[in-house]
């Protein structure tokens, strides 16, 4: 078999496996869920997440529509099962405020499949994707 068509067959592959795997776990893939507009808390009655300042809000959004939308989708509901979706439960109570932020600064993933970020967002930014991805994106 030539190279080419090693290709195509290698890649009919990896998508039927691809949609076979969305099929078995479709239902449990995680569901965004709607933003509020009070503070988010956990079973303790500790706030975790208040919603931003309008102002503080589009900021966010410029940030995720440049540098995390492609990836993430547009209201963080992930793409296949590469790229998680950020509007989840874990996201905004469950993952450890610090381990967002070493997520954003150094990248995450097989092969860094998330880029890192340090360098790329200022300082200020990077604090402000952790507080916004926590307030559930607004």
């Amino acid at each position: 078999m030539k190279r080419p068509e090693m290709l195509a067959l290698l890649g009919g592959i990896v998508f039927l496996a691809c949609i076979g795997t969305l099929i078995l776990v479709g239902s449990t893939i995680p569901q965004p869920i709607p933003p509020t507009s009070a503070p988010v808390t956990l079973a303790a009655g500790v706030p975790t997440a208040i919603p931003l300042p309008a102002e503080e809000q589009t900021r966010a959004r410029e940030v995720y529509a440049l540098h995390c939308a492609g990836c993430h989708g547009a209201q963080g509901e992930g793409m296949l099962l590469i790229h998680p979706a950020l509007a989840t439960v874990r996201v905004r109570q469950e993952l450890p405020l610090e381990e967002l932020r070493r997520i954003i600064v150094e990248g995450a993933g097989i092969a860094d499949i998330m880029p890192p970020y340090a360098g790329v967002l200022t300082d200020g930014d990077i604090a402000l994707m952790v507080r916004w991805l926590r307030a559930g994106m607004g």
